[in-house]
């Protein structure tokens, strides 16, 4: 297990889903530090303070396809035109209800993004992806 704390976004406009996921993350007793926006813009704009801040990036970001206002595709074009693939080293995980193979396809295009997985992830899930970074 890891021996610092990770960082880690949450971005679903579904507050059960994202207490959900928090559940998991303390659960997994994996010393983490927990963000959690509704939308993509609103993660966007916390991204910008914590780099004029001097804050780190998120070690792993989660993202949902479908949100209202900016949604999960939106927010990776915005976030790939702002940072560099180098910099990001994969660490989003799209997380969707979506069977689409579309979605599927589109996201894993992306550079920055690691993996596409359901929108309900599981404490091994989380454990796996965590210790990957």
């Amino acid at each position: 297990m890891t021996s610092f704390k990770k960082t880690i976004l949450l971005i679903d406009d579904d507050e059960i889903v994202n207490i959900m996921h928090q559940r998991i993350i303390k659960k997994s007793a994996v010393p983490c530090e927990v963000f959690v926006e509704l939308d993509g813009a609103s993660a966007l704009n916390l991204l910008e303070k914590h780099s004029v801040d001097n804050i780190p990036m998120p070690d792993l970001i989660f993202l949902d396809i479908n949100m209202p206002g900016m949604g999960g595709f939106e927010f990776l074009d915005q976030f790939h035109i702002r940072y560099k693939e180098s910099e990001t080293d994969k660490r989003i995980v799209m997380l969707s209800s979506s069977l689409s193979p579309a979605d599927r396809d589109r996201a894993l295009s992306n550079p920055h993004v690691h993996s596409y997985s359901d929108k309900t992830m599981s404490p091994e899930d989380f454990l796996d992806l965590v210790n990957r970074y």
